[in-house]
């Protein structure tokens, strides 16, 4: 089994304490699906209009395209622990989300108190329905 060490200081307290991370299989099971998950092709023109876009809502709009093929029905949430890995922070998602929603990539339902429902907006679904 694997692990990892490291040393975690208390801010509070200046107390040391170390730690190892533990591999469960459920995290090597979690790892091993990951390896075989792939980004899906964009047409070109969309991955051109995708390419011109500030900021991580590059990278933001693949993790969305890639969840449409994913999920069932339209719209679905699109929690922020996805992007950790990606290091696209919770900030620079909601920023993303609002710079792919005035390009017409995606379209918004935000709701107080629950994650935001994406679906593919009017110039992604041409693209899509185009590339198929």
């Amino acid at each position: 089994m694997q692990s990892n060490c490291g040393v975690f200081v208390d801010p509070h307290t200046g107390e040391t304490f170390s730690y190892r991370e533990v591999e469960t299989e459920h995290l090597r099971r979690r790892k091993a699906k990951q390896a075989t998950n792939y980004v899906p092709l964009l047409p070109w023109p969309l991955f051109e209009i995708v390419a011109q876009l500030p900021g991580k809502a590059w990278i933001v709009f693949l993790v969305i395209w890639y969840a449409d093929r994913l999920m069932w029905k339209s719209p679905f949430p699109l929690p922020s622990h996805l992007f950790e890995t990606l290091g696209v922070s919770r900030q620079a998602k909601d920023r993303s989300l609002h710079v792919l929603e005035r390009a017409e990539l995606i379209e918004v339902d935000r709701g107080t108190g629950r994650s935001a429902r994406i679906a593919l907006g009017r110039k992604a679904k041409a693209a899509k329905r185009e590339s198929s």
